[in-house]
């Protein structure tokens, strides 16, 4: 079991409630159960088949009352995506905190934020259904997300340069830029993907090169 893995097992579920009817406040645990029933009826039936009966049921409540927090099941997603980003960006902060080799913890970080999302879809056969309603009703979560988990990489690319681990001068790359590039090159290595186990030999290919490209010399 990986350390992201443990973390999750770990980890109470976040109880910021994004878009909520009326903006109302909602008790952590109810909206987690929304929330944990929504996943499992859009990953199990995809995006288009679930109705908001479905998540009621799921959830051990009435209809009426699932709309007295959310009023349509696309608000219930994009909550959902933004708990999902949120609990693998704390993760990946948490593994990037670690003392351990900077090759190590950039792995363990991606593991919790790109292939962990990427699991999701990947082992669902409603998969494609679901990165598209992602893209139309949730991108500016996503992208939001990507932008936060760059910045950490930035700040450990930074100070591994400064406590002289690495060398980004070798690439003539600002740790921002060397951020960015790691990140952006995971999205393609992710299209070119034929499972999530691939996609993690991927990843760690790019980190090892990466690796071997900044070595201090």
């Amino acid at each position: 079991m990986s350390n992201c893995q443990d973390m999750e097992k770990q980890q109470t579920k976040s109880d910021r409630e994004a878009y909520p009817k009326g903006n109302r406040p909602m008790q952590g645990g109810k909206a987690n159960r929304i929330l944990e029933a929504a996943k499992s009826c859009f990953l199990n039936y995809g995006f288009k088949k679930t109705s908001m009966s479905d998540i009621a049921s799921q959830a051990n409540m009435s209809r009426p009352a699932l709309y007295l927090h959310f009023d349509n099941k696309e608000t219930i997603f994009c909550a959902l995506v933004e708990q999902l980003h949120e609990q693998t960006l704390s993760q990946a902060a948490t593994v990037l905190k670690k003392e351990e080799s900077l090759s190590d913890r950039v792995r363990q970080a991606f593991e919790c934020h790109s292939v962990a999302l990427f699991s999701l879809v990947a082992n669902s056969t409603h998969g494609d259904e679901l990165i598209d309603i992602n893209g139309k009703v949730a991108a500016e979560i996503t992208r939001a997300s990507v932008a936060k988990f760059v910045q950490l990489l930035a700040q450990v690319l930074k100070e591994s340069e400064v406590n002289q681990e690495i060398q980004l001068k070798n690439l003539d790359l600002t740790s921002l830029q060397a951020a960015e590039l790691l990140v952006n090159s995971s999205h393609g290595l992710k299209e070119a993907a034929t499972s999530v186990e691939d996609y993690r030999i991927k990843l760690q290919q790019l980190i090892k090169m990466f690796e071997q490209a900044t070595m201090v010399q």
